[in-house]
């Protein structure tokens, strides 16, 4: 994982083009690419990003699962994972904006190693992770 930074910072209530490229930012970092290389989701909001997003994925041999995180009874979120997961991607509660808008992050288990915000005040609650998967497993013995 190589940290690479965000360049756009707008909230969901931004115009389409000054929204935030944070989760761009994530998978950049994560496959180690350069932020113009990563996928953008500036169109999450349109039915068709999730099968563009695994599309891109592909080309990795991956897909990604999204896990949203549940409270438990004592009213605790419960992580569904091994603490040994590899690299992902949290998506939380932004600490910047009030209005709704998520953020994006890389984490390895439960603890945050890399926010691509460079002025980030903290990440807020993990609302769900972005997991990926093999799209066949088998080719990828060593």
């Amino acid at each position: 994982m190589k940290p690479v930074y965000q360049t756009k910072f707008g909230g969901k209530s931004s115009a389409l083009d000054e929204r935030g490229n944070c989760f761009q930012a994530c998978l950049a970092s994560v496959f180690e690419l350069p932020l113009e290389e990563a996928f953008d989701i500036i169109h999450y909001d349109t039915p068709e990003w999730w099968d563009q997003f695994n599309a891109w994925l592909a080309e990795f041999g991956l897909a990604c699962v999204y896990v949203t995180m549940l409270a438990g009874e004592d009213g605790q979120a419960h992580r569904p994972w091994s603490e040994s997961l590899g690299y992902h991607i949290g998506r939380v509660d932004s600490t910047t904006w009030t209005d709704g808008t998520r953020h994006a992050v890389v984490m390895k288990g439960d603890e945050v190693v890399h926010d691509p915000n460079p002025h980030s005040t903290g990440a807020g609650a993990v609302g769900g992770m972005y997991l990926f998967v093999a799209l066949n497993a088998a080719e990828h013995r060593s």
